[in-house]
């Protein structure tokens, strides 16, 4: 999902949902309650809950499950960065 540049964040806290769908928020204390276990910390950017990746002018949200077997999968099928796979190695 394209998002514009102006809703990006840098550095937050990630978790995974229910869902075990990746998840990455500014406050720690605020936003992380749907939480189904560890939250650790992200110095990644991210927008309206996903972490994101540069694409032209804007950014791409990505949606990425994780695996019970450490698999991940990302729902519109864009490349996962590197930082982010090495982040959910920690949840």
């Amino acid at each position: 999902m394209s998002t514009e540049a102006g809703a990006v964040i840098n550095g937050g806290f990630a978790f995974l949902d229910a869902g075990r769908v990746l998840h990455v928020l500014g406050d720690q204390n605020k936003d992380t309650e749907a939480a189904a276990g560890k939250v650790v910390k992200f110095d990644g950017q991210h927008a309206y809950g996903y972490p994101v990746i540069p694409a032209g002018q804007d950014y791409e949200q990505l949606v990425i499950t994780v695996h019970e077997d450490g698999n991940l999968t990302e729902k519109f099928e864009q490349d996962i960065p590197a930082h982010v796979r090495t982040l959910t190695a920690q949840l």
